[in-house]
């Protein structure tokens, strides 16, 4: 799926000083079986490679295009219950925990400022954290989304 990271012309944004221009790209196989994370940090594109614990953070950026896409405030984007989370992936709390945490390690291998910031929590609930997405299924770009700005 590397080859489909060429045709994307991605605007970024700076959310701190720290924290450069930096985008998550998932490539998805059209039966969802398959998700590739393609970070696109400073235009260098990282390829985090296809990935369980993919589809988690997959799930998680919908959520946050479908909330804005309601028309829900932009405190509230993305916000979703573990048990809902857990009820839609059909894994146990430990297994999702054992996830976040995967997640969060291939992340920190890149960039570790957003791997700290790639999900936040609040009782009972989870959401990624605000960084530019783009969901391509197939080679077409399905979703877009240009962060919490």
């Amino acid at each position: 799926m590397n080859h489909l990271i060429s045709n994307y012309e991605v605007a970024s944004r700076v959310f701190s000083a720290e924290y450069q221009n930096v985008n998550l790209i998932f490539c998805v196989s059209l039966n969802e079986e398959h998700v590739e994370i393609i970070i696109n940090k400073d235009q260098l594109f990282y390829s985090l490679g296809i990935k369980v614990h993919n589809y988690i953070l997959l799930l998680l950026a919908r959520k946050i295009i479908e909330d804005k896409a309601i028309g829900f405030p932009k405190q509230e984007w993305g916000w979703i219950s573990k048990h809902s989370l857990l009820d839609m992936l059909k894994i146990n709390v430990n297994h999702l925990n054992i996830q976040i945490y995967r997640a969060k390690k291939s992340v920190s291998v890149i960039d570790n400022v957003l791997s700290k910031r790639l999900f936040e929590s609040r009782p009972g609930e989870v959401r990624l954290g605000p960084t530019d997405l783009i969901i391509d299924k197939c080679g077409t770009i399905i979703k877009s989304f240009d962060g919490f700005m």
